[in-house]
């Protein structure tokens, strides 16, 4: 990539719009990831789930965690999920717990 190239794609993201990849750069990212998926049946999918557990979030919480205990549950019928859990809950407060395969 070229000097002005750089430039201008910084300029595009700056100004709100976004860059499209070319075709080819989509391509050859999805033949990468094909390469490194398991193709065994019994794999599992991951998930880390993300939170913002903040006080500006208590008005919506009790529909939050009811929406997500339905989709956990939902994701028990279909199959496998591990699943990492990951809050943020104020200033230096980021946490993590281990992988979790249970949805309940």
């Amino acid at each position: 990539m070229t000097e002005n190239q750089s430039k201008s794609s910084v300029a595009a993201r700056d100004s709100g719009s976004v860059a499209a990849s070319p075709p080819s750069e989509v391509d050859a990212f999805l033949a990468e990831t094909k390469k490194l998926a398991s193709p065994s049946p019994s794999s599992r999918g991951r998930l880390i789930y993300a939170l913002d557990a903040t006080a500006s979030r208590q008005p919506t919480w009790d529909t939050a965690c009811k929406l997500q205990a339905e989709m956990f549950q939902e994701v028990a019928t279909v199959g496998g999920l591990d699943m990492q859990l990951v809050y943020y809950r104020g200033l230096g407060e980021c946490r993590a717990s281990s992988w979790i395969s249970r949805p309940e």
